[in-house]
């Protein structure tokens, strides 16, 4: 599993363990390949990855292939 967040800080804080990689990365600057990721969550952000524009994010989101899923809570 890779978990991304933007800030380094709030990545301190995040439990280790041997199956999770952090990295700090935006939300539509993701750093891994089209069609790897299983699924993407966002759990009490996604209203702000729709600021000021939608567009790059929801880009993003779409490098999960269609027979996968992208959750948004």
């Amino acid at each position: 599993m890779r978990a991304f967040d933007k800030s380094e800080r709030q990545l301190s804080q995040a439990r280790a363990a041997p199956n999770i990689t952090y990295a700090a990365a935006l939300a539509h600057a993701l750093p891994i390949d089209d069609g790897v990721a299983d699924v993407i969550t966002v759990a009490q952000t996604y209203h702000w990855l729709m600021r000021p524009d939608p567009t790059p994010f929801l880009e993003e989101a779409r490098a999960v292939p269609d027979t996968r899923a992208a959750k948004f809570s």
